[in-house]
């Protein structure tokens, strides 16, 4: 197997563990079935630093400051928005009640199935190296 064939399969498990996880949070009724959820959740937690390593297989080597730095903006910004999002999920989900109450992981649940998808039909494309142009022409 590739070195990126297996970084693939180990972002694949990392998104189906953070999907299994949120969503087991979202709606364990119980502690007992909220930690199994969470320990779930916390085993795929390394998905940015295998994400950074599929692309560095899918770009070419003088881009991968650059997209480094794009994914490093978007990290941030997906954080800023989160945490209102957070908020105002779980304000929602206490006041539809009870079964609710699990709302905001639900919804993150349902990002990390979003995920899962697109990552499934990522494919990788080969760059090929350049040719040094002559200085003589």
């Amino acid at each position: 197997m590739s070195p990126y064939a297996k970084d693939r399969f180990i972002a694949l498990a990392c998104s189906l563990t953070l999907m299994i996880g949120a969503l087991g949070l979202g709606i364990a009724p119980v502690i007992g079935l909220a930690i199994p959820s969470f320990v779930c959740l916390s085993m795929g937690s390394g998905i940015i630093d295998i994400l950074r390593s599929l692309l560095t297989y899918t770009i070419a080597a003088e881009d991968i400051s650059v997209v480094y730095s794009a994914m490093t903006i978007l990290i941030v910004l997906g954080s800023s928005i989160a945490g209102p999002v957070y908020t105002g999920t779980f304000a929602l989900g206490l006041r539809l009640g009870s079964p609710w109450e699990g709302l905001p992981f639900m919804v993150a649940g349902g990002l990390f199935v979003l995920s899962f998808v697109i990552l499934f039909f990522v494919k990788r494309v080969v760059y090929e190296e350049a040719e040094p142009e002559d200085a003589m022409g």
